[in-house]
């Protein structure tokens, strides 16, 4: 299959494209949404970024003669902006950055998993998501607001593409910064004509092992419920033959995004830099990892919350 790090394009309109990268270190964690926009009568291309700092996301829009892409080597520029799939040099109006993405950790893959979306990678979707490194080094610099930070961290790169998001959907991502550990959880409402489902996809990286639970390996939702208190506190438990992998998230410091709606990104979603993540997965009786990340991403959208009594 086509390398999921470069442009896709499909022929039908609308639809989209969208890089995620993220860099988390002790002192700040942010992330960069670099996307395409094709709809019927015009091309736009944007830039988001979030970070913990400041809390607020950043959005710029820019026109089709502003875009150039190359297919090989893969290059994406937006007016001065420059992706590769090892560098990123970032020129927006109050932030610029030169990062350099070192050591990434690709997921494992087979003509079965070609991506993460395993076998219905092959077929049409409305969201067709891509892990392209689980774990690596991101270095260089980062200037907000004409204030500097050196970067020397932990990176994550993923990827979007089709028209729309789905209606309903969880998404969580963290890394340690110390560490060869992260994971990577989606779980969404899937329409697949004529039936709709609920779809996982899930990887737990540990000293270099990958563990996936997906809905096409067999995983399934033992539990999930979304609670409000302070927060929003969410209890998944996910069961894949005798695999369990338990999750207690909870929502911190929500951030407004601009996300995909057929092809146009003019619906907003709230995602956090800034959430926990207390895992436990276990196989058979034997717990083989237990911890909780910090400074994690994650969206809630869709899903009712119930009000804690």
């Amino acid at each position: 299959m086509q390398n999921e790090f470069g442009l896709h394009k499909e022929s039908k309109h609308p639809y989209f494209e969208g890089w995620y990268i993220k860099g988390m270190q002790e002192d700040i964690i942010f992330s960069i949404i670099i996307g395409i926009q094709y709809q019927s009568s015009q091309t736009l291309a944007f830039i988001q970024f979030m970070d913990t700092i400041h809390q607020t996301s950043v959005y710029e829009v820019y026109e089709e003669p502003q875009l150039y892409v190359q297919s090989n080597p893969f290059i994406l520029k937006l007016k001065d902006t420059i992706l590769t799939e090892d560098s990123l040099h970032l020129c927006m109006e109050s932030i610029q950055a030169d990062l350099v993405f070192d050591e990434k950790t690709a997921l494992t893959s087979s003509r079965y998993m070609p991506t993460i979306m395993g076998p219905f990678a092959y077929l049409p979707m409305q969201c067709h998501h891509a892990v392209i490194s689980l774990h690596h080094q991101i270095s260089g610099r980062l200037t907000m607001r004409e204030k500097s930070y050196d970067i020397n961290g932990i990176g994550y790169i993923e990827k979007d593409r089709g028209t729309s998001f789905p209606s309903q959907y969880v998404w969580f991502q963290a890394n340690h910064t110390d560490r060869n550990t992260g994971l990577f959880l989606s779980i969404a409402d899937i329409p697949l004509k004529p039936i709709s489902f609920t779809g996982i996809i899930a990887v737990l990286y540990v000293n270099d092992k990958q563990y996936r639970f997906a809905s096409y390996l067999g995983a399934h939702i033992q539990q999930m419920k979304f609670i409000q208190k302070d927060e929003v506190h969410v209890d998944i438990i996910i069961k894949q033959r005798q695999l369990c992998l338990k999750l207690h998230l909870i929502q911190k410091d929500i951030c407004e995004l601009h996300a995909p709606y057929e092809g146009d990104m003019h619906i907003k979603i709230g995602e956090s830099l800034n959430s926990v993540g207390h895992v436990i997965f276990s196989i058979g009786k034997n717990v083989i990892y237990e911890d909780t990340f910090m400074h994690a991403g994650l969206e809630i959208v869709g899903y009712p919350i119930e009000q804690a009594e």
